[in-house]
């Protein structure tokens, strides 16, 4: 498959993950989840017309269901024992055009069926119209910068290899490569461990102070700093706070010093382990927060450049 076709197709599947974490969201937000399941699936049928030259004659200003039933005659003509399944799609089509269209907000537990339904529509047809599994489709391919992309990759490939801890660790490792990018752009600097807070305190009963003391209330400092500098970017690049919190409770502590020039990799002990639900939450947040900061780091690009630095006071 080429390069342009996955793209598209890893854009349609991040389209689809947004709206799986809308879908759990409080009504009546989670009724936007609608819209995202409606259009993934009306940019993946006309990306089929697209990609499949048997579907050429299929005009792409059909609604999806009549996208539906023209590419599935075109199926049926080369193999009569094949067919697209898309069980509950007419129900849920018809609930986004009354959100949409009427305002009518649907019950929470209509938008699980639709949810279900839409996962279901892109697990059976995406063999069959593209002849490449949908879990094996990477989002990572909407990344630029290729050592970021290939921690996305890792991440992914481990995930369906049921290696669920070992692949937040490649998200967080991804996310934090991203960040000191960011920060480096900015003439910033930047840090990546924990969101707890570490407590520093000065006793001035105690007048003696070693070497080692000092050392350590200067890496107490240092760790503050480089939360509140995370903490920072977060709201510069309009990154959704609570979801940033859990994408960092979820994920292993990733540590950059600067000095040695290399990441160090804290593991959590968990009574109750991270399941597959908290990695789709985090591949999502993750490739959201890195496309930002690519567009952002973009942006950077196109500013004037000054020939010093110098300011006069």
């Amino acid at each position: 498959m080429d390069e342009p076709t996955l793209k598209r197709l890893a854009f349609i599947k991040f389209i689809f993950r947004t709206g799986v974490e809308f879908s759990s969201k409080l009504t009546p937000y989670n009724s936007i989840s609608l819209l995202h399941f409606h259009d993934s699936i009306e940019m993946f049928l006309k990306l089929s017309i697209d990609y499949n030259g048997d579907f050429s004659t299929i005009s792409k200003d059909l609604g999806i269901p009549k996208l539906m039933e023209k590419i599935d005659e075109k199926i049926k003509e080369n193999d009569p024992t094949s067919s697209l399944s898309y069980s509950g799609l007419m129900t849920l089509n018809s609930a986004r055009n009354k959100f949409k269209h009427t305002g009518m907000i649907p019950a929470s537990i209509d938008i699980e069926t639709y949810r279900s339904n839409a996962s279901t529509f892109f697990l059976e047809n995406c063999k069959i119209l593209f002849s490449i599994e949908f879990s094996e489709i990477s989002m990572a391919h909407l990344i630029f910068n290729e050592e970021i992309r290939n921690e996305i990759n890792d991440a992914e490939e481990k995930f369906n290899n049921s290696l669920v801890d070992e692949a937040l660790e490649k998200l967080a490792m991804g996310f934090a490569i991203a960040l000191i990018l960011f920060n480096e752009k900015k003439k910033l600097f930047g840090f990546y461990s924990s969101t707890n807070s570490v407590s520093i305190s000065w006793d001035y009963d105690n007048k003696e102070l070693d070497l080692h003391d000092l050392e350590s209330f200067s890496d107490d400092v240092h760790v503050e700093f480089e939360n509140i500098y995370e903490i920072l970017n977060i709201f510069l690049l309009n990154l959704d706070y609570p979801s940033y919190y859990k994408f960092k409770y979820v994920t292993p502590e990733i540590t950059y010093h600067r000095r040695e020039k290399k990441f160090i990799t804290k593991v959590k002990n968990w009574e109750i382990p991270p399941d597959d639900s908290d990695f789709q939450f985090c591949i999502s947040f993750v490739i959201d927060a890195i496309i930002k900061i690519e567009n952002s780091l973009k942006s950077f690009e196109k500013l004037p450049k000054l020939k010093s630095r110098i300011l006069d006071f």
